[in-house]
């Protein structure tokens, strides 16, 4: 899932939304489902959702995200295959990667997860998990804004 306002790669600038929500998270399809419904409603960001990093990797060459919540176990690409890809060609956005798994636990990826630093989710994860996530990488939700 790829999560923040919607800007153009090449330029920086806001794009017109083109039916393209923002954020990105991938992950199976009803987590992924679940948090643009939660980063939408609260937070008032656009989020993007694609299943795999392949795809994921595509929309980062031509948009810009503030957070990147991805599953270190996916289709075509594991989570630290795309993390890898991220540092060879985005080295900018790694800080902006948080991995979310059910494996925490399995040797390859708690010592990926280490290596790297990057923030971890553990499903199944409290929503107050995600809400302190969230509010890290990108902001209060709209309550704490005073918004209605």
């Amino acid at each position: 899932m790829l999560i923040s306002s919607v800007r153009s790669a090449a330029s920086g600038l806001p794009m017109v939304n083109r039916g393209i929500d923002a954020p990105m998270v991938m992950s199976d399809s009803l987590l992924r489902d679940l948090v643009a419904h939660v980063v939408r409603r609260d937070r008032f960001r656009q989020v993007d959702t694609v299943s795999n990093g392949q795809e994921a990797l595509e929309r980062i060459r031509t948009h810009v995200y503030d957070l990147i919540l991805c599953d270190l176990r996916m289709p075509e690409m594991t989570g630290p295959a795309f993390y890898r890809q991220m540092r060879a060609e985005h080295p900018e956005l790694v800080n902006r990667i948080v991995f979310m798994t059910a494996h925490a636990t399995i040797d390859e990826y708690a010592e990926f997860v280490r290596e790297v630093r990057a923030p971890l989710l553990t499903k199944p994860f409290p929503r107050e998990d995600l809400d302190e996530i969230l509010a890290r990488m990108i902001g209060p939700t709209r309550s704490r804004r005073g918004g209605k």
